[in-house]
């Protein structure tokens, strides 16, 4: 079916950057790993994976994640049947921390009950990258539950303590900016929703995603930005400026400007 790499990123805590459902797959070694999470799963035929002098045979429906950096090599079982996987690579910046709640395993294999579970997860991350329907927020979110179900399959402690602080505090903020996103946001209000001090909020929104909730709400403009100039070319960038909740067209452009290297005006002519 095919295969999409480069997947569009904001450094969201965790995105897929590469995918490939029903993809053919040749032998392929590494002696010094590969640089991302790496999930690899059989659709038909059977595989081989070698990792730290152990073999796994993966039969369709089974599947095996790799820690980044591990040496490790596969192919099909048989040079006479075809071998067709489907794969994903993750990166983002809470990447480190789920492989502290992961226990520090360079590779996880599950068998087909737990893989078909794991799959229906980046099944629907695939199709919405095919269909074109890259909502970055929703994407990360399913990302994050592939990896937290790892911790329930394998009955590993979780060492990722801020998990629940995640999903009650920093989805509902992500959730909000994005539908929200034209209106004057303060941090004071979002906080005061959740039921936190905004000292507290901004501590998490540090340590889950690298930033403050101000740089996070001001990327998510900007890109909201850039939608509104490839695909409505009828609009005027005061009107892009105003529905993309900057006040001022001036600082929208300088603030456009400072982020992507060249003001709105030209950045719709070079993506024309």
């Amino acid at each position: 079916m095919g295969a999409f790499y480069n997947i569009e990123s904001e450094n969201l805590p965790v995105m897929p950057r590469d995918m490939g459902k029903n993809w053919h797959q040749d032998s392929v070694a590494r002696q010094k790993g590969f640089p991302y999470y790496h999930w690899l799963q059989t659709e038909s035929g059977i595989g081989e994976f070698f990792v730290n002098d152990e073999r796994f045979e993966l039969r369709p429906g089974m599947g095996i994640l790799i820690a980044p950096g591990v040496p490790h090599r596969y192919q099909s079982v048989s040079i006479d049947q075809e071998w067709r996987i489907n794969f994903a690579t993750f990166h983002g910046p809470i990447v480190n921390q789920l492989a502290d709640y992961l226990g520090d395993q360079t590779q996880i294999f599950l068998d087909v009950q737990q893989g078909r579970k794991q799959a229906e997860i980046i099944d629907r991350i695939f199709y919405m990258v095919q269909e074109g329907r890259i909502n970055s927020y929703q994407i990360s979110n399913l990302a994050y539950e592939f990896f937290i179900k790892f911790g329930l399959y394998q009955d590993f402690r979780a060492k990722f303590s801020g998990g629940d602080d995640y999903d009650r505090y920093i989805v509902p903020v992500t959730e909000y900016v994005g539908q929200h996103i034209a209106e004057d946001i303060q941090i004071s209000d979002l906080s005061d929703s959740l039921f936190i001090s905004p000292q507290y909020l901004r501590r998490l929104f540090h340590d889950y995603l690298g930033m403050a909730p101000t740089q996070y709400i001001l990327q998510s403009r900007i890109k909201f930005a850039k939608g509104l100039l490839l695909n409505k070319h009828n609009l005027k960038i005061s009107e892009i400026a105003t529905q993309s909740g900057f006040s001022d067209p001036r600082y929208f452009a300088r603030i456009f400007k400072r982020e992507m290297g060249m003001t709105p005006l030209t950045y719709r002519k070079w993506q024309s």
